[in-house]
C-alpha cells in the first residue's frame, strides 16, 4: 500500500517507517500537520496514519488535518494515533465513519497494528477498546463500570498523585453560574480533553471558595482516565527545589521527574513567601511542561504576580505561557469551609499536612 505517515516524534516515526517498509509498503513521512496537508493535497494515498497532537500548536493539529482531508474526500482511509484517551476525538471522527483510532501503546502489538491498517484500508472501522470504554465512562461519574484491572491502574495513579484530599471529585463540586463556573464547564473538564491538548488552567478565588478541592478533583479525573497526575502546594515544591540549590544533578532530575505527569497541580501559588531561586525553578518547570497540562491555584489574580517576581520579564513570560495555552476560572460565592459536608474533609487535610511536615524533619 501507499501510506502517508504523519508523526512529529522522530523516534516513533522512524520505527513505524522501518516496520511498514519492511512489510512491503511505500511510506511517505510528514513531521507536522501543515506538511501532512500539503503532501495529501498533492498525492493520493491508500491510507493515512496520523498522530493527533502535532506541531505547529501541539494541540489537535493532526486530528483537524485528517478531519479536513476526509471532509474533502470522505472515502479516504485514516488511522489516528493518540497518546491519551479523549472521547471527543471519537465523536468527531465518527462524523465520517470508516476509520481507525488507536492508542499509541497498541503500536507495540505489531500483528494487531498491521491488522488494523489492513482493515481500515479496506473501508472498515477499528476503535481501540479503551477508547470505547472512555466514551461510555465519560458520560458517567462513577467507576462501577470499570474492570478490576482498570481500577488497579486508577488506584496506582491516585497514590502517585499524592493528593491531600481523600474525597475530592468533580461530581462533588457544586457548580452554578453564581459560583463562577457552570456544570457544563465541569463536565467538559471531566472528559480530560484539555489534558490531551496540553492546555493549562488557572483557578483563582478567595479563601474557602473550593479552589483546592476543584484542582484536586481535576487530578482525580485525570487518574480515572488512567493519566498521570501530581499535586504540590507551592511551598512544598519550593522546598524540593531549595534542597537542590547546590546539587545541579539532583535539580535536573527533579525537573525531569515533574515534567512527566500529564497533569501537574501547583496549589497555594504565591500564598506564602518562597525563595527567588525556587521561583526561578518553578518558571523553568513551566517552560519544560510546554506541551503538558499544569493547573495553577491562587488567591491572587495573575496581575498580582508582577509584584512577586523579581523581574517583570519573568512574570510576563509566565503569564504569556499560561494565558496563551489555557484558560482561567474565577471562583466566587460562600466560604465552603463553613458547610458541614466539608468539615470532615478539612480534618483529613489538616492531618495529612501534619504528616507530611513530620516526614520532612
Amino acid at each position: 500500500m501507499k501510506l502517508l505517515l504523519a508523526e512529529d516524534s522522530a523516534l516513533l516515526r522512524a520505527g513505524l517507517e522501518q516496520l511498514l517498509s519492511a512489510l512491503g509498503h511505500s511510506v511517505t513521512a510528514a513531521t507536522d500537520a501543515e506538511e501532512l496537508r500539503a503532501i495529501a493535497g498533492q498525492e493520493d494515498f491508500d491510507l493515512i496514519i496520523s498522530d493527533v497532537r502535532m506541531p505547529p500548536t501541539m494541540t489537535d493539529d493532526g486530528l483537524r488535518a485528517v478531519h479536513d482531508l476526509r471532509a474533502a474526500n470522505p472515502t479516504q482511509p485514516v488511522v489516528v494515533l493518540s497518546q491519551y484517551v479523549a472521547a471527543s476525538y471519537l465523536d468527531r471522527l465518527l462524523e465520517h465513519g470508516g476509520f481507525g483510532y488507536l492508542l499509541k501503546e497498541r503500536v507495540s502489538d505489531v500483528e494487531e497494528f498491521v491488522r488494523t491498517l489492513d482493515e481500515v484500508a479496506r473501508g472498515g472501522t477499528v476503535v481501540d477498546p479503551e477508547v470505547v470504554t472512555a466514551l461510555l465512562s465519560a458520560r458517567r461519574t462513577g467507576l462501577a463500570q470499570l474492570t478490576a484491572r482498570d481500577n488497579k491502574v486508577i488506584q496506582t495513579r491516585l497514590r502517585e498523585a499524592k493528593l491531600l484530599g481523600s474525597t475530592a471529585a468533580l461530581e462533588r463540586f457544586d457548580a452554578y453560574p453564581g459560583r463562577g463556573v457552570t456544570q457544563d464547564r465541569i463536565d467538559r473538564l471531566a472528559t480530560c480533553e484539555w489534558v490531551d491538548y496540553g492546555k493549562d488552567l488557572i483557578i483563582v478565588g478567595a479563601t474557602g471558595t473550593g479552589k483546592s478541592f476543584l484542582a484536586q478533583g481535576l487530578a482525580v479525573a485525570a487518574c480515572r482516565h488512567k493519566l498521570t497526575a501530581r499535586y504540590f502546594r507551592l511551598a512544598d515544591l519550593a522546598d524540593e527545589f531549595d534542597a537542590t540549590a547546590d546539587a545541579a544533578y539532583e535539580r535536573k532530575a527533579l525537573l525531569e521527574e515533574l515534567t512527566k505527569p500529564a497533569v501537574l497541580v501547583i496549589d497555594d501559588f504565591l500564598a506564602t513567601d518562597v525563595s527567588a531561586f525556587a521561583l526561578a525553578q518553578v518558571f523553568n518547570l513551566l517552560v519544560k511542561r510546554e506541551h503538558s497540562s499544569t493547573v495553577i491555584v491562587s488567591q491572587h489574580e495573575p496581575e498580582y504576580w508582577y509584584s512577586v517576581f523579581s523581574e517583570n520579564a519573568i512574570a510576563d513570560a509566565v503569564l504569556s505561557r499560561l494565558a496563551n495555552n489555557g484558560s482561567k476560572l474565577t471562583l466566587i460565592g460562600e466560604d465552603m469551609r463553613t458547610r458541614d459536608d466539608f468539615q470532615e474533609e478539612r480534618g483529613t487535610l489538616s492531618k495529612q499536612l501534619k504528616q507530611r511536615q513530620r516526614s520532612k524533619r
